[in-house]
């Protein structure tokens, strides 16, 4: 789990975000769940995604767990974000110049 993901499947109840947070707790990863409202789209979800790869890259980095069930996946449009952070962790235009720019300092 260290570096990597993972993904849990299972009929709702039985565990499984308890499991991932114990997981967590145990690996000393800060956990990192995104709170959607009625007005939370695709901009919102994206600045979520910025905030955690700050979090995660930028010195002091610290390890975080990512959770997203799927009631919290309000827009088919999530998958494609979350599709790229689990197979490359790169999603493309996620940054601006400017955003690159200001990260690359702080390194």
């Amino acid at each position: 789990f260290p570096q990597g993901n993972a993904l849990l499947v299972g009929v709702g109840g039985s565990g499984k975000q308890s499991l991932a947070r114990l997981a967590s707790f145990i690996c000393g990863n800060h956990v990192a769940q995104v709170a959607v409202t009625s007005t939370f789209g695709v901009n919102e979800l994206k600045e979520e995604l910025k905030e955690l790869y700050r979090k995660a890259g930028v010195k002091p980095a610290e390890p975080i767990t990512f959770i997203l069930t799927d009631s919290q996946i309000v827009d088919e449009r999530f998958l494609v974000f979350i599709n790229d952070v689990l197979a490359s962790g790169v999603i493309p235009d996620l940054f601006t110049r400017d955003e690159y720019d200001a990260i690359f300092g702080q390194l």
